[in-house]
């Protein structure tokens, strides 16, 4: 009985160290492509014109961190709150542009660095999957209860105040809501942030969402 299973034995300490190679030469490649890829977020972090934390230097980048992401940093209470919406952007804004966890669909490049004029904010998907249909179908409920009944002048106004209440939120979702530009010369009253690496005025704030600095900072609303 020895003899039968001291050979069994054998073999599978002969499995178990064959198998475990490969699986250090993996684990070795995943460190090295994470050493590149933070030494790539260092530099474009620090070259950055605009006064933003670090960060993934481009949305394809987060994509492809987006397993090691959920399996590693959903459960880091350090992580930003907003972790879910960051996910979904980078699934679905590969090609947009980024600042810091800002969306940016269209930019004047016209000039240096050029002007983000149209972006969201790191909870756009909440505006869009939420805000926006909870608007959409109280207006719809509206229109086909009450608008039969009611005065056609109050019919105008009911229609000119919805379009005017989509519009405004439009506004002031893709717009820039001020992010500074880093500035690395001490200014008088001025405050230095570590985050962004760059001095702020005083009614400036570093949001940990948006990751960057904005000007007249009040607070980040997912509506």
């Amino acid at each position: 009985m020895s003899s039968s299973y001291q050979p069994g034995e054998k073999r599978q300490s002969q499995q178990g160290g064959a198998s475990s190679e490969p699986l250090r030469d993996a684990d070795n490649n995943d460190e090295e492509i994470q050493d590149e890829q933070a030494r790539i977020n260092v530099q474009k972090w620090k070259q950055s014109p605009y006064a933003v934390g670090y960060g993934d230097a481009d949305w394809n980048q987060e994509v492809n961190c987006c397993k090691y992401c959920c399996t590693s940093t959903a459960n880091n209470s350090d992580q930003p709150h907003n972790f879910a919406c960051n996910q979904i952007t980078s699934c679905f804004c590969p090609c947009a542009g980024r600042i810091g966890n800002m969306v940016v669909l269209y930019e004047n490049s016209s000039t240096e660095p050029p002007e983000p004029v149209v972006m969201v904010g790191p909870y756009w998907p909440f505006m869009c999957c939420v805000t926006y249909p909870i608007i959409i179908g109280v207006l719809t409920l509206t229109a086909i209860f009450r608008i039969p009944y009611m005065h056609w002048g109050l019919v105008a106004v009911w229609i000119a105040l919805s379009v005017a209440l989509l519009l405004s939120l439009a506004c002031v979702a893709c717009r820039n809501p001020g992010i500074l530009k880093r500035t690395e010369e001490e200014r008088d009253d001025w405050i230095w942030n570590d985050q962004a690496l760059s001095f702020r005025p005083s009614e400036a704030k570093y949001d940990r969402d948006c990751n960057c600095v904005i000007e007249g900072f009040d607070h980040t609303c997912p509506w």
